[in-house]
């Protein structure tokens, strides 16, 4: 290792297929999904063996979803606390390239969902379940934040 120039990574794969086999157990044993946040983890050349053990990734962003995609077979789970208007057109596009390859997009979950943009239409149109925790039917300085019912 003395030859090796840094910055560099290093990936112990017994170690890796260790902690995989503890995670395959609580999926076996819990009926769950687990999935790879890849912002904890983006290292993409572990993500064929890692995709032996885990039922998919989860993106925050739309590079992310890409990246879990094209990378990881398995689910791709995309979340983001606020999308901008923008993004929905590019989700939307992904979740074309979802149908094209013969997948599923179950749904699509936004923390903070602003009512009064009209991404969140759009997709729920398409008919793609969306999950908001909150959505917000107007901002002003005079009324402050107001949610949708």
């Amino acid at each position: 290792m003395a030859q090796l120039n840094t910055p560099y990574f290093l990936v112990d794969e017994g170690l890796l297929k260790k902690n995989l086999e503890v995670l395959r157990q609580v999926q076996q044993e819990a009926g769950c999904k687990i999935l790879l946040a890849q912002k904890a983890f983006s290292m993409f050349a572990c993500y064929p063996l890692i995709s032996r053990y885990l039922a998919g990734t989860t993106a925050s962003g739309l590079y992310e979803a890409r990246l879990g995609r094209e990378e990881f077979p398995g689910e791709v789970h995309v979340f983001s606390p606020a999308y901008r208007e923008e993004e929905f057109q590019a989700l939307l596009g992904l979740l074309d390239i979802v149908a094209q390859s013969g997948a599923e997009a179950v749904g699509c979950g936004i923390v903070i969902e602003k009512g009064f943009q009209e991404g969140g239409r759009i997709v729920r149109e398409k008919g793609v379940r969306v999950e908001s925790l909150a959505r917000i039917q107007s901002m002003s300085e005079e009324t402050g934040v107001v949610f949708c019912d």
